[in-house]
């Protein structure tokens, strides 16, 4: 997972049982107003876990599923789409 410009992060330093997803329109609402965000529409707010409001504000996070060795380039831009060793990749919409 790549969150690209993050703006913001709420969150502790060990994360267990992520859970990601885009939050609700009320969700981003009352997080922004509690953290003093300003809304910005290059932005939005991806909700962390099912119990807890961790978050990160960024731009669309991209993912990637791939067989690799420790040393290999990233699945995320550093393979093409024929490499047999991608299985998946995306955006979270």
């Amino acid at each position: 997972m790549l969150f690209q410009w993050v703006q913001y992060v709420c969150m502790p330093f060990v994360l267990r049982g992520l859970s990601l997803r885009r939050a609700t329109q009320d969700e981003g609402a009352r997080l922004s107003e509690l953290h003093q965000l300003e809304h910005d529409p290059r932005w939005s707010l991806y909700m962390l876990s099912r119990s807890h409001d961790w978050f990160i504000v960024s731009a669309t996070p991209l993912w990637a599923e791939a067989d690799l060795s420790y040393d290999d380039a990233t699945a995320i831009w550093g393979l093409p789409e024929n490499d047999d060793r991608l299985i998946s990749r995306g955006t979270l919409e």
